[in-house]
């Protein structure tokens, strides 16, 4: 399901080494369903799968680091990116986490998550010399 997801929202950018990563990430969901696949969901509309968000707590409670998120393409610019992050945060803030941390691409392909992260309240604090650009917000 988190590999047909992503590969839907990211066939622009399909590579081999994406596939990889992202049938690795895949096969984690599905052989750790205590750890990795705890922290990984799936959004649905009318009982379809139409996303999915995922985090890592491991370095809790100072950080949780956003992970792999997508929306299929039919359904994005309708808002469920930005929910799935709010519900992030809403986890992020149960457990005790102080800090949330996402990074993503400076590709026009991401603008929308940088949109998102805006939106959510992220602020922008830095851009790596890979061309990522990771954003951190304080968690009350």
């Amino acid at each position: 399901m988190v590999f047909c997801l992503l590969k839907l929202a990211w066939e622009p950018l399909w590579n081999p080494k994406l596939e990889k990563n992202i049938r690795q990430f895949d096969s984690e969901v599905t052989e750790h369903p205590d750890t990795v696949g705890a922290c990984t969901f799936v959004t649905c509309l009318d009982s379809e799968p139409v996303g999915m968000g995922s985090y890592d707590p491991r370095q809790e409670p100072e950080r949780g680091i956003i992970g792999w998120n997508c929306v299929v393409p039919e359904h994005q610019g309708k808002g469920l990116g930005k929910a799935q992050i709010q519900e992030l945060l809403r986890i992020f803030r149960n457990r005790g986490i102080r800090k949330a941390c996402v990074t993503t691409t400076d590709e026009e392909f991401f603008v929308p998550a940088q949109r998102t992260c805006e939106a959510c309240g992220f602020d922008r604090v830095r851009k790596t010399k890979d061309n990522n650009i990771e954003y951190e917000l304080e968690l009350k």
